[in-house]
């Protein structure tokens, strides 16, 4: 999302004009709290148009996609790795369209933001039912910037557990047990998914698995996976 040009210098006036704003409260509030970042030379405060780029696209996360509650819970929200935050609320169902244009609605969802070294993505996750290992299963997807990356699948006991898995890939394959558990994944729970899932097809190899409510977790392994299929598009 570029609504103006990375380089370019703004005062806080110029922001609240080019956003038609009633008053500039909005964004010298944002200036004080430090979600949107400034320049300050002097007596005088400068937004640089990348930062604001980056703070709306945050806002459109937020505000954009039927918020319920305009207030973050605590309990989605918090530090990833190193120099990674998220922000996540509640937000009214979506539905998502898959390439074999089957439309599927996801309920109990949250939408928001992270912030990465790589910039600012939108984050939506959203829970459904879906036949798998020859039942049906709590489902969960993580969509980044409008693009479903992993999908965590209900364990056996997943009415008494809450528990979810998800595959975990890299360059592509699925991590058998006897490679070991990947390095960048060391700091996550990992282990055999048919430890969790079992059934028809199921995978018997290596998965994250975490509890529904740890959005931490999802999104962490939805964004080492994005790294991964990123680092495959440019070799």
């Amino acid at each position: 999302m570029e609504i103006v040009g990375p380089s370019l210098i703004l005062t806080v006036g110029e922001v609240v004009q080019l956003l038609k704003l009633s008053d500039d409260a909005p964004i010298t509030s944002a200036i004080k709290i430090g979600s949107l970042p400034v320049l300050r030379i002097g007596t005088d405060t400068r937004v640089i148009g990348k930062d604001l780029n980056d703070f709306l696209l945050t806002q459109r996360s937020i505000t954009g996609n039927g918020m319920l509650d305009g207030n973050h819970s605590s309990k989605h929200r918090g530090s990833l790795r190193t120099g990674t935050e998220l922000k996540l609320a509640k937000i009214a169902s979506f539905k998502h369209k898959w390439p074999d244009n089957t439309e599927e609605r996801f309920r109990d969802a949250l939408g928001g933001s992270v912030r990465t070294s790589r910039g600012v993505h939108a984050i939506k996750i959203g829970f459904t039912k879906r036949k798998a290992a020859g039942r049906e299963r709590e489902r969960g997807v993580v969509f980044i910037d409008d693009r479903p990356i992993v999908e965590f699948c209900g364990a056996d006991d997943f009415d008494k557990s809450n528990t979810l898995a998800s595959v975990i890939k890299i360059n592509n394959k699925q991590v058998k047990p006897i490679q070991g558990v990947p390095a960048r994944y060391s700091h996550l729970k990992v282990d055999a998914y048919q430890k969790y899932v079992s059934g028809p097809y199921a995978s018997s190899n290596l998965a994250v698995y975490c509890e529904k409510d740890d959005t931490n977790t999802m999104v962490e392994h939805a964004l080492l996976r994005l790294e991964d299929i990123d680092t495959r598009k440019t070799n």
